[in-house]
């Protein structure tokens, strides 16, 4: 049996992190191949995978739609990068069509990658999509504000005329783009902005439940964690607070610049790390987190019991961290409200309150037993099932 693992598109290791929990509950009996839009951290998915091949990456291009503003956010993000230009749509639908068509695969597994699932349905292959909840829609939701927006109708229309020739299904709203045998939507219900789904609730993003972080007193937890995975640390607001951050701090930083690097590291409070660290140290060792609202790290700080100030940097990132702010112990501060010295008290203002780690633990004990289940333990339930199912039916790509 063979599974093919798509990523169109997501700069961030969360879309790799959860393809490769999905080729680890595949295994022993299932080889894997992922085709991918960006491999920067392709590292995290080779062990599990045979081989791993670039793919188109969806990334925005011109539109002409005035209206997209009206959308909700999965539509925008699809028109936006290609779904209302015909020849850009066309290109990478072939494309996934040839991979499959010489792959074979017996399921195809697609976090942020539309137009992977879409060539696979015309071709009848098993395919479930991963993605965060933000950006993968429940099925029949509604594209916009107001289901029969013209724009909505006009946008079908057009990927129905250039796909319909190859084979694709048509479509009658935006959301259809995503059917397939199941959609394993990741975050917590707190920020899902299409809560209550009506089949397949969110999933926590991260691989198991982590650990509960206790209180304070004797337990190490004397530490700043920050995790700024991709670009925060070229906002300089960002850089200056972190160059001048006197509390005790660990930072993770995947994406730091040697100018970045070298201006951090004449600051004597802080560690930056050479590689992440776990759940469990993380729980262990901080008193505050500090992200900038991915919805892995988001939701570790909230299970745990951490008090968190998130830093977005994007659309879906302020929409986690808006959720997560329904909670005392969560502060955001958007972009134009961001300054070094902002968020330096804000650091101080959750590193100093005693109410915030009251109720960011009561926020935990409330939340933990409805995410017992992570990625792992759903995808190791439900994965293996599916396939063994697929592969008693003769193969449909010709």
């Amino acid at each position: 049996m063979h599974a093919i693992l798509c990523c169109e598109s997501g700069a961030g290791r969360a879309h790799l992190t959860a393809l490769s929990i999905a080729a680890q509950a595949l295994q022993p009996g299932t080889r894997c191949t992922a085709l991918l839009g960006r491999r920067k951290h392709e590292a995290i998915i080779a062990p599990w995978c045979r081989s791993v091949h670039p793919a188109p990456a969806m990334r925005r291009v011109a539109t002409t739609a005035p209206d997209a503003a009206r959308l909700l956010p999965f539509a925008s993000w699809l028109c936006a990068r290609g779904f209302r230009d015909p020849e850009t749509l066309e290109r990478r639908f072939r494309w996934w069509q040839e991979a499959f068509w010489t792959l074979r695969p017996t399921l195809v597994v697609a976090d942020f990658a539309p137009t992977a699932l879409m060539a696979a349905r015309s071709l009848d292959l098993p395919a479930v999509a991963l993605g965060p909840s933000f950006a993968l829609p429940p099925e029949g939701a509604a594209a916009t504000t107001d289901p029969d927006d013209p724009h909505d109708r006009a946008t079908c229309a057009l990927i129905n005329r250039t796909l319909g020739p190859l084979g694709a299904r048509p479509i009658d709203r935006m959301e259809a783009v995503f059917d397939c045998a199941r959609r394993y939507p990741r975050g917590l219900h707190i920020w899902d902005p299409f809560h209550p789904r009506p089949r397949w609730p969110a999933i926590s993003p991260l691989p198991a439940l982590p650990p509960r972080a206790g209180p304070l007193h004797g337990l190490g937890r004397d530490r700043v964690f920050a995790y700024l995975s991709t670009s925060e640390l070229n906002e300089t607001a960002i850089l200056e607070a972190f160059a001048r951050l006197a509390r005790p701090t660990r930072l993770v930083a995947p994406g730091i610049t040697p100018e970045a690097r070298a201006r951090l590291e004449a600051n004597p409070a802080l560690v930056i790390e050479r590689a992440p660290l776990g759940h469990a140290e993380i729980a262990a060792c901080a008193r505050i987190i500090v992200c900038a609202g991915q919805s892995g790290m988001t939701a570790l700080a909230v299970l745990t019991g951490v008090p968190m100030l998130a830093l977005p940097m994007h659309q879906e990132q302020a929409n986690n961290a808006r959720g997560a702010a329904q909670l005392d112990s969560v502060r955001w501060r958007d972009r134009p409200g961001r300054s070094a010295e902002a968020i330096l008290a804000d650091i101080d203002a959750l590193w100093l309150d005693p109410d915030a780690q009251t109720a960011a633990r009561a926020a935990a004990d409330d939340l933990r037993p409805q995410y017992a289940s992570g990625a792992r333990d759903i995808f190791r339930r439900e994965l293996p099932a599916l396939i063994a199912r697929t592969a008693q039916g003769p193969s449909p790509v010709p």
